[in-house]
Parts: C-alpha cells; structure tokens; sequence
C-alpha cells in the first residue's frame, strides 16, 4: 500500500515538474514534496504502521523516492538554466552580429 502510494507521489512529481516553466516554481515543488512537513516526508511518519519486518524495505523505498524526487527536480532546473544560457549568448551574438 505504501510502495503504491510512493509510485504516485513519483508521478505527480513527474508531472507537475514537466510542467514547471521556471525556477520559482521548481523551488515551490521542493519544498512542496522534501520540506520537513512535506508529501515525501509523511510517508516516514506512516512507516511506524508497518510491521517491523517490513520497515527497512519501505525505508529503502522512501529515501529512494527522496532522491528521485530531488534529482528530477535538479535536472529540469539546470535544463532551465542551460536554456536561458542559451537564448542569452543567442542574443548577444544577434546584438553584436547585427
């Protein structure tokens, strides 16, 4: 229940950083899913209503999760970034070459 849950949290966060068209929105999805009171970090308070043979595996999922989460978001950030690098250099070739 718990994994299936992880699963759609990781799709949500897919989507909602598809669509996030600046950093200003990235950072809101941060702190949205890895604040201290964020999504990611309730599902370790649910981990204290898992049999305890379970708690390593769901632990392993969570932080799993945590980092998927945190990367996905890193990367489209840079991809932001690169492309603002990008259109900056583009235009200052067009000012300069003009």
């Amino acid at each position: 229940m718990l994994a299936s849950k992880l699963e759609a949290l990781k799709q949500e966060v897919i989507e909602k950083v598809n669509n996030a068209n600046t950093a200003a929105l990235l950072s809101e999805i941060r702190n949205e899913m890895l604040s201290k009171k964020g999504k990611v970090s309730s599902f370790m308070q649910e981990l204290k209503n898992v049999p305890n043979e379970q708690k390593p595996a769901m632990g392993q999922l969570i932080n799993e999760c945590k980092q998927f989460v945190a990367t996905l978001i890193d990367t489209k950030l840079k991809e932001l970034q690169d492309g603002r690098m990008k259109n900056s250099y583009k235009e200052y070739l067009e000012k300069n070459n003009a």
